[in-house]
């Protein structure tokens, strides 16, 4: 047994009346971390529990069928357990979700909620669900006329939407289908997260699809290949496909006359980004990436300490979580690739606190943070500025994007072997045997593509 104790009084500042968290020895990785302490692994590395802000102790709790036994008097606090017959032995517990038992200690220091951020299925399409509709309310109208002043000048567009997840975007691509004068499109929609896309999938009455009426088109492997069906789409028909596989690799299924890429475009490097833009779309195509993150988070009305939280929080996306906030720069680099930027305007969020997106954007916060500042004197600060938050009903977050417009350079990009996948070797194509069409056969034997 490890007993990791500071003082009573920051412990009761922390955990009200409670003298300590109580780690379940069975989540805990004990290889040192550095000298002599204990950590546990979670979605970014490891991390040492000495850090928390209050005292904690691991205990080896014994499982036996459905009862739980601790070998010692029963000590007073908050198990974090990932079993639920050690959970029932103790009235105050929470749920230790994918190993992590970083994020429990946070849930049980009331900084996030106990399920912090959507660990399950269910709650990650609750998530995209609520995002649709702040990132609906926040979309640029100036950025979406430029849009369709560009579609207004060629034939019927072909879309690829890059981390489609729900095809959240696809109804505002054919409201734009539709201002250009279309009566049809075509639609590529790509993501890694299969639960995402089958849950788009289901929104839709997809006709003339190679499934079975009521099948689930994404429930085996087979339908990792492209499946085209139609389906209509504010009175545009659209020829849909969806493909689970990585965004970059979307080359494989030709060039496309519109890049899209929702709340995405902040995720790659803006070096890679430029290349797989001009890679993905037609000379002189086009690329629409709206709800561009800025980089910055705001909160309206302020609290004390909300600031230097918040402040916390955009430096852990940055640093921690390695996205690519510097929207002027990623201006300058796609220049650099010949690139022409058509629009770039405000699409910021505007969250009310007792909307249903905040718990999402509060959670966020308080996992990002608040750990930034353990081990040093605002520890326990920032513990009181994110349980704030998690109460605060009244204002909303501001969170600064920004839709761009791109127009792509006339001239068709060069191309090579070795430069064409951000993952050496690898594309759709080769990675998932795609059935080819005749303009993909000749790009492939350009490539020299087996």
């Amino acid at each position: 047994m490890h007993c990791h104790c500071t003082a009573t009084t920051m412990s009761t500042a922390v955990l009200a009346a409670d003298d300590q968290l109580l780690v379940d020895s069975h989540d805990l990785d004990t290889t040192p971390l550095n000298d002599e302490r204990d950590g546990v692994t979670h979605s970014q590395g490891k991390w040492p529990l000495d850090t928390l802000p209050c005292a904690w102790r691991s205990l080896d709790v014994q499982v036996s069928g459905a009862a739980a036994a601790v070998d010692m008097p029963r000590p007073r606090g908050i198990i974090l357990s990932s079993r639920a017959p050690a959970r029932e032995a103790f009235p105050r517990t929470v749920c230790v979700y994918q190993a992590d038992v970083r994020r429990a200690a946070l849930a049980a220091l009331e900084c996030c909620g106990a399920t912090a951020g959507g660990a399950s299925r269910d709650a990650r399409l609750a998530y995209f669900k609520a995002k649709a509709a702040v990132d609906d309310a926040a979309r640029s109208d100036e950025a979406l006329a430029v849009l369709v002043a560009r579609l207004q000048v060629g034939e019927a567009p072909r879309f690829v939407d890059l981390g489609a997840g729900t095809l959240s975007l696809l109804p505002t691509l054919a409201r734009a289908a539709k201002a250009a004068g279309f009566e049809t499109m075509d639609y590529v929609a790509v993501d890694r997260d299969r639960a995402a896309l089958r849950a788009g999938l289901a929104k839709l009455e997809v006709e003339d699809a190679p499934w079975l009426q009521d099948a689930d088109p994404l429930a085996t492997r087979q339908f990792d290949k492209l499946v085209r069906g139609t389906c209509d789409i504010d009175g545009v028909q659209c020829t849909l496909s969806v493909v689970a596989g990585d965004a970059l690799d979307a080359d494989a299924f030709g060039a496309f006359d519109v890049v899209c890429g929702n709340a995405f475009a902040d995720l790659i490097r803006p070096e890679i980004l430029a290349d797989r833009l001009r890679r993905l779309g037609k000379p002189g195509g086009t690329a629409y990436l709206p709800i561009t993150f800025a980089g910055t988070t705001e909160l309206e009305p302020r609290f004390a300490g909300s600031d230097e939280l918040l402040r916390a929080y955009d430096e852990h996306l940055d640093e921690d979580q390695k996205q690519y906030t510097d929207v002027a720069r990623l201006v300058q680099i796609l220049e650099r690739n010949e690139c022409t930027i058509l629009s770039r305007d405000s699409s910021d969020w505007r969250v009310p606190l007792d909307g249903p997106f905040a718990p999402y954007l509060k959670d966020f916060v308080g996992l990002g943070a608040v750990p930034r500042f353990f081990g040093g004197p605002k520890a326990l600060d920032a513990v009181r500025w994110a349980r704030a938050l998690q109460k605060q009903r009244s204002g909303a977050f501001v969170v600064r994007n920004v839709d761009l417009v791109v127009g792509l350079p006339a001239e068709e990009i060069p191309e090579t072997r070795g430069t064409r996948s951000h993952r050496r070797g690898d594309s759709l194509t080769q990675l998932l045997d795609l059935a080819r069409t005749k303009s993909e056969c000749d790009l492939a034997d350009m490539l020299g593509a087996p």
